[in-house]
């Protein structure tokens, strides 16, 4: 009996050795869990200081805009600006060559929809063969909203780049509200406004 108890304490000693190992790798295994889990949920909510990184979400009152060139030849000119705001923009306009966001709410507003913080500006100015030069600019938003402003350029006998010129060539945060002259395209201004 002696012997059959021993052998019975040795196995419940084992059980809660390895109960024990089990909880604590549990443990250890839920507390890499939670330190996960929050490190992402404050970084995504963690505002960037102005210019402190193009894809980072921009400080309160502030965008970020990066600027692309996607293409650059003799007769087509293609650049992209992307915004990344930290509020949402539910209205596009364009008029002519100036587009527009407006109707803003703050991002983690729960009760409004059909807006968003993300936008993309794409601009084709294109001379084929000789034709008249015509431009076109697509203010496009992540939630599917499309406006698009037309003209022509008047090249007035010089090359389709030199008559445009893109001013907005880098990344950078800018202040709301913005009134900001992506490129002059001859005479004309291609500007976007930003609403506070």
């Amino acid at each position: 009996m002696h012997a059959a108890c021993s052998s019975s304490s040795a196995r419940i000693a084992r059980y809660y050795r390895i109960m024990s190992l089990r909880s604590s790798r549990y443990t250890l295994g839920l507390a890499c869990l939670i330190v996960t889990i929050c490190t992402i949920l404050m970084g995504c909510n963690r505002a960037a200081p102005p210019g402190s990184g193009p894809l980072q979400l921009p400080a309160e009152g502030y965008i970020n805009l990066l600027s692309r060139s996607i293409m650059q030849s003799p007769d087509k000119i293609h650049w992209k600006w992307s915004i990344l705001g930290e509020r949402n923009w539910r209205k596009a306009e364009a008029q002519g060559a100036v587009l527009s966001l407006s109707d803003v709410y703050a991002l983690n507003n729960v009760t409004e929809r059909g807006g968003c913080n993300v936008w993309e500006l794409d601009l084709e100015v294109t001379a084929p063969n000789g034709q008249p030069a015509v431009w076109e600019a697509r203010l496009h938003g992540s939630v599917g909203t499309t406006v698009v402003g037309k003209g022509t350029l008047d090249l007035q006998g010089s090359s389709l780049t030199s008559a445009v010129r893109i001013v907005e060539t880098g990344d950078t945060s800018l202040h709301l509200p913005a009134d900001i002259i992506v490129a002059r395209l001859g005479g004309t201004d291609l500007r976007l406004t930003i609403a506070k």
